[in-house]
């Protein structure tokens, strides 16, 4: 009983850290004017429970492999396009918008 208990902890505990660690880097994203469109605790997984914000279309979600966690910001890819930086300004200025409205502005 002693094991399962100290596991059991260990993951709350490795748990709420991570979530501490994750929510620093979405509150910093935010406070930087940056775009998250995700927010995740456990590891990416096909299996899990989101919800979508309407404010600013963050999906926040938990999965049930409870060791680590992610914040998707966007324009942390790694992508090298011409068009990304004016692509993500339109997202960044606009929020949510369609592709096709995009591509219209981008000419």
């Amino acid at each position: 009983m002693g094991v399962v208990s100290a596991v059991f902890w260990g993951v709350v505990v490795l748990s709420l850290l991570v979530f501490l660690h994750e929510g620093g880097h979405f509150l910093a994203a935010r406070a930087c004017g940056m775009r998250v469109t995700e927010f995740y605790l456990g590891m990416p997984c096909r299996h899990h429970l989101a919800r979508k914000s309407r404010t600013y279309g963050t999906e926040f979600g938990v999965t049930p492999i409870l060791l680590g966690g992610y914040t998707r910001i966007c324009g942390m890819e790694g992508t090298h396009d011409d068009l990304l930086p004016d692509c993500f300004g339109i997202v960044q200025r606009e929020g949510r918008v369609l592709a096709t409205d995009v591509a219209a502005e981008l000419g």
